[in-house]
Parts: structure tokens; sequence; C-alpha cells
């Protein structure tokens, strides 16, 4: 008789860490499962920082970059020209 008690002891015992492991389980998957959503959350945010980005610097390039690219060409020409007449004008001389 004091088997069987011992042996329904056990398995009640059993029984209920069998449950306190279900439970624990439960919240390492809810937590496992947020942090998946937290993680694609960040990396969603990341993307839209990094394209943000992207637009500014091809902003930057074509509003500012770029014009000025284009004036110190023409203004190097121009003062190319403008030392070559000099030049010409000194040898004329």
């Amino acid at each position: 008789m004091k088997l069987f008690k011992s042996l329904s002891l056990t398995l009640d015992t059993t029984t209920k860490l069998m449950e306190d492991n279900r439970l624990v389980l439960r919240s390492i998957m809810s937590n496992a499962d947020e942090i998946t959503k937290s993680s694609a959350n960040v990396v969603d945010k990341a993307s839209l920082m990094v394209n943000e980005v992207e637009q500014s610097v091809s902003t930057i390039k074509q509003d500012v970059i770029d014009p000025l690219v284009s004036t110190i060409t023409i203004l190097a020409n121009l003062l190319s020209r403008l030392k070559s007449f000099d030049f010409r004008n000194k040898k004329a001389k």
C-alpha cells in the first residue's frame, strides 16, 4: 500500500512539474515571439533610416555638389582662357 501511495505522490509531483514546465515554456515562447517582433520592428526602422539617409545624400549631391562642380568647371575654364589671353597680350607687347 505504501508503494502505491509513494507512486501516486511521485505521479502527482511529476504532473505538477510538467505543468510548471509547460507554463515556463509558454512564457519563453511568448518572450521569444515578442523579441522577434521587436527585432523586426528595429530592422524596419533601420531600413527606413537608411533610405532617408540615401535620399538626403542624393538630394545634397543633386542640389549642392553637382551645381558646385559645374560652376567650378566653368570658372576654371574661364580662368584658363583669361590666362591664355593675358599670356598672348604679354607676348604681343
